[in-house]
């Protein structure tokens, strides 16, 4: 099968939340988070979470600069391992049904991040944090970035380093979580905020294994 270019329906989707969430006056100076800082945002609630606490970006340019780009990685990846992985091992799975499954996927992780926004504010807030919507925001669109980061595997046709960068992908996740809730959320004792980054692991773990099988259901249905 041949690769399929066409991405307009997928960038509108998220151009779509952008436009929803610009919630801050346009004239009120914002800063662009520095990706550089996410090694850091892994091990301290210092480093990067410092800068979003003190820059505070709209919720608009962090699905712009954050989630448009990083939650494109999983669709194009499916598109592009379908070349691969996904003829071997459904070889009668066809271009449409693979552009299908790859949109369906960006729509449900779209529906995942406002999910995971509520979790992490009901979860902080059972655990003594004092949160707002806004940073819960912030830490939901920030956590699932190895997670999507983990994606860039699929292309390699390699099940174990694909699990192995899933896995990998998933626990620093969590570690972004647990710092996350501690600077941005209030969460100041370490025992709540490793019980925060389980609980909502956990449920990102289920959102993230429901949408595999969002790729995989349709897949083994047509093939």
């Amino acid at each position: 099968m041949r690769r399929h270019p066409g991405w307009a329906g997928l960038i509108s989707c998220v151009c779509g939340l952008v436009s929803h969430y610009d919630v801050y006056p346009a004239n009120r100076p914002e800063t662009i988070m520095n990706l550089a800082h996410l090694p850091g945002m892994l091990f301290s609630p210092g480093a990067g979470w410092a800068d979003l606490m003190h820059s505070r970006p709209s919720r608009a340019r962090l699905l712009a600069t954050v989630f448009a780009p990083f939650a494109l990685i999983p669709p194009a990846m499916i598109l592009i391992a379908a070349d691969d992985l996904g003829s071997h091992m459904f070889p009668g799975v066809s271009t449409a049904t693979w552009v299908l499954i790859a949109t369906t996927f960006l729509a449900a992780e779209c529906v995942t991040l406002a999910l995971m926004t509520w979790t992490i504010l009901e979860t902080a807030r059972t655990h003594h944090g004092v949160p707002r919507e806004y940073d819960a925001f912030v830490v939901a669109v920030v956590a699932p970035v190895p997670m999507w980061l983990s994606a860039l595997a699929l292309p390699s046709g390699s099940v174990p380093l694909i699990v192995a960068c899933a896995l990998a992908g998933l626990a620093a996740s969590a570690f972004l979580i647990r710092h996350g809730v501690r600077a941005m959320l209030g969460v100041r004792e370490v025992t709540d905020a490793g019980s925060v980054a389980l609980i909502v692991t956990c449920a990102g773990a289920l959102a993230w294994a429901a949408m595999i099988a969002i790729v995989l259901v349709p897949a083994m249905m047509h093939s």
